[in-house]
């Protein structure tokens, strides 16, 4: 678009019938293509106040006040007072709340940036109104300020506020909340078309004639070229000056108005003059980073349970109290609050139990989609208690934690909770003196209390997420979309310190956005480890209006440079993801191929726990494949090695047929080891690797049984499983489940042996195998890290060599499922460590083994370098 100079008067013709009738149309001073002004909304959350969508005002009360109706849509805010009433363009929350979303504290103006308020508002009546401000997250007369403003006529029109020039708490430091009042006498209904908080910009002068000798002219604006349509409904029209003489002038406030194609006319009475030349304020654009963003990367369900909390059954949620009439319904768990229940008031649900180290230190952005039935209200009557709280519980505490509400309103379904604040108490209940997220011992329990009324409410949830912060390991996709998207926009990006000052470094510049989402690689090998804030900074096609926004959530930056913290080369058998891991350890420890192969879903893990066993039973390889299809590469992997016959783990939901029939296209056989849940898939797996063993005329051993609602045991066990031809079933934290009941004695046990950290396993499982077996046994270390250690020992005992050392990670699963039976294919033994740090008791095993081979299963994301260059020097490995 090429820029105009207005540096011209006189007649232009009209080319829409206006009737110039001698007059010369009106005529501007300076650039005729504009830039939009910085405008918050648009830059903070790609989302302009233009009343689209719900998000633009919230409208529960609390934020509404002296309303009887309030409501966003279509374009228009539409609001009727009782008297004097006001909104929150900004809302703070309510004290002592946690504030999420786009709550004012979470999301501070910057004053330097944005300094006038303008809104295109339609009143009855000629009033009075106030823009208040606060600079604290509560309501505090000592830190707010207000700016008045007066609407002398009725009707459409554009009001503007300088905020700088109010009274009171100066329009400066972090803004976290903006009330706009109006007052009035009666019961008024007013209109918004749209608003804005906005910087400055230098306005257009116009010059005009008078079309008649005689009355008053008036200079107008109009949005549409279009004359017939200047009528008192429509908004995309407005005075910007009159004159009782021959001609006169006026300004424009360009700053004030969003993009848009805008023309000037005069008028006296009916007759008009011609359309000027336009003027043109071209959009900025709407970006919206979608990567990194606050609801963060790796979910902690996914990665390390196999089983994400998106309620489409009931296997999400291990307890629940105080609910009734429970569903399990297009992806959603139903609930109501049980009237009967031990306390109506306190609905809650169990996401995870005893046992399951929820690595707090790592996992702490806690984000739930939900909504319930009626109005919003926080009263503690019935229909009240419209607020939630994340509720946890640590090593040797009965007592829960308890965050503070989240309050849930009509109008918005998904919140986020940053656990990992600085202090940690910032989230916390006021006043009950609790240490906060991720101190005071390792986190197992955690539960959603889902509101607290008094009343028989009816909610649903859609998904719960605890997530780790978004992670770069040497590089990280940085995702966009402009939903203003004009061809030839181009865009940089910088990495922060924080999310402030739109100072930081930049690392790309001139890149063309395209429609729909965009993606940057960013390498961050060389980078110092640390956190970072991306931001974005786009241009228009005609390069006059710029906008600029930040990710909603940073990006941990973590060592890259292997040299840099001197883990040896060739150490790890890693891909690119957990299928190319799988692959990588198959190729390793098959060098000269197999002939059966065992295939479980890759990002579940139930299906899989029973794997390693069966795999050794028929030597070959444990890989991860898709639910829905083959992977080519699994098929390249399949092809090497020569394998005929393919054992599927679970049912049509773990593999689908469509996987079944591309395999049979590749290898000779296919077959399916399944049950109807994990503890039946598991059995069916056992007896199988039992029939193999038996086959090949070796002994069986005593099965073994690690809890099915976690995977670190199940996977410690995988040396000794192997090495000792124990089969591996499942169980319950306090119940032998039927299935394994019926394994147990199709295997003839009459002894078993538990896995499980000290604690974990309940007694009454123990009292339960004990009606089965004679003799229980337990293989129980402090955690999961030493319970390996203790399998690899006992697997040493039954054969295996403790110089060949396997190493994954036991924060998550995908690696370690391959990983065992890789270990065992070697004749060596397979360890555990978490992600960050070394576990004393794998260090000490390095150190008082003599390794000859070390190797990491996985990438820098699942065993961090730092991690890796320790247990290359436990091992003496270099």
């Amino acid at each position: 678009m090429v820029a105009f100079l207005l540096a011209f008067a006189g007649t232009i013709a009209s080319t829409n019938g206006a009737s110039a009738q001698g007059f010369g149309a009106p005529s501007a001073t300076g650039q005729l293509l504009r830039g939009e002004a910085p405008d918050y909304a648009t830059e903070r959350f790609g989302d302009p106040w233009d009343y689209d969508n719900r998000e633009d005002l919230p409208t529960d009360p609390g934020p509404v006040q002296g309303a009887s109706s309030v409501t966003v849509g279509d374009g228009r805010l539409r609001m009727t007072f009782e008297g004097t009433g006001h909104v929150h363009p900004i809302w703070a929350n309510f004290p002592g709340a946690i504030r999420v979303g786009r709550d004012g504290p979470v999301n501070p103006v910057d004053p330097t940036r944005y300094t006038h308020l303008s809104l295109r508002i339609n009143t009855p009546i000629t009033t009075a109104g106030q823009v208040t401000w606060q600079t604290c997250p509560d309501i505090d007369a000592g830190c707010e300020g207000t700016a008045g403003f007066l609407m002398t006529s009725t009707g459409w029109q554009t009001v503007t506020v300088d905020l700088r020039q109010g009274e009171g708490q100066r329009w400066a430091g972090d803004i976290q909340a903006l009330r706009l009042a109006i007052g009035a006498s009666q019961t008024v209904s007013y209109e918004i078309d749209w608003m804005r908080l906005h910087g400055t910009a230098e306005p257009a002068r116009i010059t005009f004639s008078n079309p008649s000798l005689t009355g008053t002219g008036e200079l107008l604006w109009d949005a549409d070229s279009d004359p017939n349509n200047n009528t008192a409904d429509n908004p995309g029209w407005g005075v910007v000056a009159t004159t009782d003489g021959l001609s006169g002038s006026g300004q424009f406030d360009v700053a004030a108005y969003p993009a848009g194609t805008y023309r000037f006319l005069a008028r006296n009475g009916s007759t008009t003059s011609a359309y000027s030349s336009p003027l043109v304020i071209e959009a900025a654009p709407r970006i919206r980073i979608l990567d990194p963003d606050v609801t963060g990367g790796e979910d902690f369900a996914t990665a390390v349970l196999g089983n994400p909390w998106d309620f489409s059954d009931g296997s999400d949620v291990l307890g629940m109290d105080n609910i009734t009439d429970v569903a399990f319904v297009d992806g959603m768990m139903h609930g109501t609050n049980d009237m009967g229940g031990i306390n109506p008031r306190d609905p809650w649900i169990l996401l995870s139990g005893p046992g399951t180290d929820l690595q707090a230190h790592r996992y702490h952005r806690f984000t739930v989609t939900m909504n319930y039935d009626g109005p919003f209200d926080l009263s503690w009557d019935p229909g009240g208690g419209a607020h939630g709280r994340i509720s946890w519980r640590q090593d040797g505490s009965h007592v829960w934690q308890q965050s503070a509400e989240v309050v849930t309103y009509t109008d918005t379904d998904t919140y986020t909770v940053v656990m990992g604040t600085d202090p940690r108490s910032a989230i916390m209940e006021e006043d009950l003196a609790q240490p906060g997220w991720g101190t005071g011992g390792t986190t197992h329990e955690l539960r959603w209390d889902v509101n607290e009324d008094i009343g028989p409410k009816r909610w649903r949830i859609d998904e719960i997420r605890l997530a780790a912060d978004d992670e770069a390991h040497g590089s990280f996709d940085i995702t966009w979309i402009d939903d203003a998207h004009q061809p030839g926009t181009t865009i940089a990006l910088f990495a922060d310190s924080n999310d402030r000052g739109f100072n930081g470094q930049q690392i790309a510049s001139g890149i063309t956005t395209s429609a729909g989402v965009n993606t940057f690689t960013w390498n961050t090998r060389g980078l110092p480890a640390g956190t970072y804030w991306v931001h974005a900074e786009a241009t228009s096609p005609g390069g006059v209006a710029t906008s600029r926004t930040y990710a909603t959530g940073p990006v941990q930056v973590l060592e890259s440079d292997f040299s840099s913290v001197g883990e040896p080369s060739g150490l790890r058998l890693a891909g690119a993801d957990r299928i190319a891991t799988a692959i990588e350890l198959a190729s390793d420890a098959f060098p000269a191929g197999a002939s059966t192969a065992v295939i479980a879903r890759a990002d579940a893990f139930p299906d899989a726990l029973a794997a390693a066993p069966l795999a050794t039973a028929v030597d070959g390889p444990v890989l991860l494949n898709p639910a829905d299809r083959l992977d080519e590469r699994v098929a390249d992997e399949l092809r090497r090695l020569g394998v005929q016959h393919v054992i599927l783990l679970g049912g049509t939901a773990a593999q689908s047929t469509a996987v079944e029939q591309q395999l049979r296209a590749v290898v000779g056989t296919v077959e399916r080891e399944a049950g109807p849940d994990r503890f039946a898939t598991a059995a069916a797996i056992a007896v199988r690797a039992a029939r193999e063993w038996t086959a090949r005329g070796e002994s069986v051993g005593a099965p073994l049984v690690a809890l099915g609602s976690r995977f670190e045991d199940a996977l410690a066990a995988a040396s000794l499983a192997g090495h000792a031809r124990r089969p591996l079933l499942l169980a319950s934290a306090d119940v032998v489940p039927e299935p394994t009941a019926q394994a147990l004695a199709d295997l003839g046990a009459s002894s078993v042996t538990v896995v499980g950290g000290r604690g974990i396993v309940q007694p009454a499982l123990l009292d339960g195998l004990r009606a089965h077996v004679d003799h229980v046994e337990e293989l129980a270390g402090a955690d999961h890290v030493e319970t390996a250690v203790l399998a690899a020992r006992a697997a040493v005992a039954a054969g295996a060599r403790q110089d060949v050392t396997l190493v994954a990670s036991g924060d998550a699963f995908p690696d370690a499922l391959a990983a065992g039976p890789a270990a065992i294919a070697r004749g060596g033994v397979l360890l555990l460590t978490p992600r960050d740090t070394v576990g004393a008791p794998t260090e000490t095993f390095l150190r008082d083994t003599d390794v000859s081979r070390l190797r990491i299963a996985g990438g820098t994301a699942a065993v961090s370098e730092g991690v890796g260059a320790q247990l290359a020097n436990a091992a003496g490995v270099s």
